[in-house]
């Protein structure tokens, strides 16, 4: 299996524990693809910020920033960091609630993963 096919199992695998755990934003909106791609890529530890993410997954930047913005404000998943005002990436990382979840769905990949 190619790193992109072990990526977009797990971005579904996310996808899936979040609709099995009710995972909603206050708003009803369920995690987007793009949301569950940025958790992984987290997790993963292939990026830390929204301008690499971008750039690596070839997603336009603004929708990168859409998508973290999102996942801290109405998910409670990650937390936001702006650097400098002429900076245009926003660094994030796990909240308490946002690492619970990765966990969880680390454990559950890894237990139904076979070879």
């Amino acid at each position: 299996m190619t790193e992109a096919e072990t990526f977009t199992r797990r971005v579904e695998a996310l996808l899936a524990a979040a609709r099995d755990k009710g995972l909603s934003s206050g708003s009803g909106d369920r995690l987007s693809t793009l949301d569950a791609a940025v958790l992984v890529a987290l997790q993963l530890g292939l990026a830390r910020d929204s301008l690499r993410f971008s750039k690596g997954m070839e997603v336009p930047h603004a929708l990168v920033l859409r998508s973290c913005t999102l996942l801290a404000d109405e998910f409670g998943l990650i937390i936001l960091r702006r650097g400098a005002p002429s900076d245009p990436r926003m660094r994030y990382s796990f909240s308490e609630k946002g690492a619970r979840f990765a966990r969880s769905t680390l454990c559950a990949n890894l237990e139904g993963h076979t070879t």
